[in-house]
């Protein structure tokens, strides 16, 4: 990717041209950038750094003893060079990010970090007089090097929270780079519009923190529609550090009627990125988006429950200790205390962010339902746009999706506190759950219809009708109110839930003609067996017994006489059980061990009128031994 011009241009050296940035770029994305591993591509950045000095004899000493040199403009006569100079700042750059992402446990390592920021900008001023020094370096690879230096001056300018000289700096980048994409191939232009894009949120950062206002929702909207790991990162590190500025506001919520006071600085972060994101979803309208907005926001409640159960236990192990007796009377009284006051309130806060968090979970999943079904052809599609007919050849998608619903739901009406106390929340968190239900049901039934299995397919369109019914009247009795509903009941809104299962109620019976209609050509093609439909009817209409158990076991219950020859034909012990079954018995009889017992044996007076030796008998047969009668 080096391209020198013609030699004569300037007299008799060669000009180069270096695409600094697509070097750099390939080598981060080739070697663990692209998953964030920030450890392996400095790792790999050494070696490089090695073989380069080895190749261009620039060693610096031997294996025993290190000289350091300076890289000088008189000495620069490759293009390599000004690699090297490159990927020497690659590495301090590389090193601070592994620190700056370990510094949130360990916060020695934010001013490592700082050092060698501030190593990489001495190295960046080195390579900035080797530029304005030489005559070899291309107009392309004088703008380029001039944009990768002001950058590492910006970003160490930001971390020391310098704001307008970071923003300038910055700002320059931007223009260097936006000018690079318009006049040269396209090639390089992707290049340069990832650096545009992931420098923008710095830039809007600073303008926020000198005092722009419209630079918040910018960021916000920046992380809506990010793509990219660095990006992502970078953005969600630059909201949460904008949250934590303006965190200092939310003192308390309201839940349920209740007051819960918030005294974490997590936790109310967390509370602030859940306003946030409400706003921003209401004017959001793509469902891609929202969604990517509420996995953002549930990276920063999963930190809030983390250090609110990081509370509660060390407020129960000082409780613990202080019932040990290993505190002074005073300091455990205290202890004990402070512990009554602050436990309560922290099981109240930890219960309303688990409530967030699956909420959070269930909006997340119903928005990427909303996507995919926009992603279905339109002649798959319901007249509703919320249903997808058989047509659609992947709907075990959706099943899945659904699946993950219930699960949150359930979850849900397993919290303590108000939602487990108050009869009308569960009872619409159930009605809920029985319309999920059926939105599964009826997706895997779709499932079973695309893999050609009719019988189980027209069970489950049954089995989704009872459902869809069942969960119609439990919609449409649930008296609880919209504000309720909509603070403690996560999903879609009651009314919309009556019309989608309207429509999904008429949209089985379409779907159980085109599973008959199947069966019948299958049937009629000679590919299929004998047992019909009606019949899978009437045995889902029998218990359980009748169906698998011998019919012995079973003699009050009215069995068709389809399926006994069913049942004669299929199984191999269909009237009584064969072998028997087992019973339990004892391990060993009685006779063998307590039968000597009960025996009465004949009396023999020649042994009772021999009487006892006594002590003096004992003594004398140990001496001389028994004497023999």
């Amino acid at each position: 990717m080096v391209a020198p011009n013609d030699p004569g241009q300037e007299g008799d050296k060669k000009i180069f041209n270096i695409p600094v940035l697509y070097i750099v770029k390939c080598a981060q994305y080739q070697h663990g950038l692209r998953h964030g591993d920030y450890q392996r591509y400095q790792q790999y950045v050494t070696r490089k750094l090695r073989r380069m000095r080895k190749s261009l004899r620039f060693q610096q000493g031997t294996r025993s003893r290190v000289v350091p040199k300076k890289l000088t403009p008189e000495m620069v006569t490759d293009a390599r060079h000004i690699i090297l100079a490159v990927f020497e700042i690659e590495r301090c750059w590389a090193y601070a990010m592994q620190l700056r992402s370990e510094a949130n446990s360990e916060h020695r390592k934010k001013f490592h970090m700082m050092s060698r920021l501030r190593k990489a900008a001495k190295l960046a001023q080195n390579l900035n007089e080797i530029m304005n020094n030489v005559t070899c370096c291309g107009a392309q690879t004088k703008l380029e090097l001039t944009a990768y230096i002001n950058w590492i001056n910006g970003l160490i300018l930001f971390e020391q929270q310098e704001w307008g000289k970071a923003k300038e700096l910055l700002e320059s980048v931007e223009q260097i780079y936006t000018g690079l994409s318009s006049s040269l191939d396209e090639d390089l232009r992707e290049t340069y519009t990832s650096r545009i894009n992931e420098i923008m949120p710095q830039i809007r950062y600073c303008a926020y923190s000198i005092g722009d206002t419209s630079a918040a929702s910018d960021l916000r909207d920046m992380r809506a529609g990010a793509e990219g790991t660095l990006v992502e990162e970078q953005l969600d590190d630059l909201l949460k550090q904008m949250q934590a500025l303006q965190a200092g506001s939310v003192t308390e919520v309201k839940w349920l009627g209740a007051t819960i006071p918030v005294k974490l600085d997590k936790a109310r972060v967390a509370v602030l990125a859940v306003q946030e994101a409400d706003e921003q979803l209401a004017r959001v309208p793509s469902s891609f988006t929202k969604s990517m907005i509420c996995e953002s926001v549930l990276k920063v409640l999963v930190e809030a429950l983390m250090a609110i159960r990081e509370e509660i236990r060390l407020i129960s192990n000082a409780d613990a200790v202080a019932a040990a007796g290993l505190l002074t009377t005073q300091s455990a009284e205290k202890a004990h205390s402070t512990g009554i006051e602050k436990l309560p309130r922290l099981q109240r806060l930890n219960t309303y962010m688990q409530y967030l968090k699956l909420n959070k979970t269930i909006w997340r999943t119903l928005y990427q339902l909303d996507s995919l079904i926009t992603k279905v052809a339109p002649e798959h599609q319901h007249p509703s746009w919320n249903l997808v007919t058989s047509g659609y050849h992947k709907p075990h998608e959706f099943a899945r999706l659904y699946d993950t619903v219930l699960q949150n739901l359930q979850e849900v009406l397993s919290l303590p506190g108000e939602i487990e106390e108050n009869v009308d929340i569960r009872t619409l968190i159930k009605a809920k759950i029985l319309a999920y239900k059926a939105m599964k049901c009826y997706y895997l039934a779709l499932a079973y219809l695309r893999s050609n299995r009719y019988l189980e397919c027209s069970s489950l369109l049954q089995r989704c009708r009872s459902e869809t019914k069942e969960a119609t009247i439990s919609l449409e009795n649930s008296a609880l109110s919209e504000a309720v509903e909509s603070e403690a009941v996560p999903g879609h809104k009651k009314a919309f839930l009556l019309d989608l299962l309207k429509d999904l109620e008429g949209q089985i019976d379409s779907e159980m003609l085109a599973c008959k209609a199947g069966y019948m050509l299958e049937l009629a093609a000679g590919g299929t067996d004998s047992t019909s439909i009606e019949e899978v009817n009437i045995s889902a209409a029998l218990p359980r017994t009748v169906l698998k158990e011998p019919l012995i076991k079973s003699p009050g219950e009215f069995v068709p006489e389809k399926v006994i020859m069913r049942k004669l034909t299929t199984q191999p012990a269909p009237l009584v059980p064969f072998p028997p079954e087992y019973e339990a018995i004892p391990v060993k009889p009685a006779f063998f061990d307590l039968a000597l017992n009960h025996i009465e044996f004949p009396e023999q007076p020649s042994k009772e009128s021999a009487g006892a030796g006594g002590l003096t008998g004992f003594v004398k047969g140990l001496l001389w031994g028994q004497s023999r009668k």
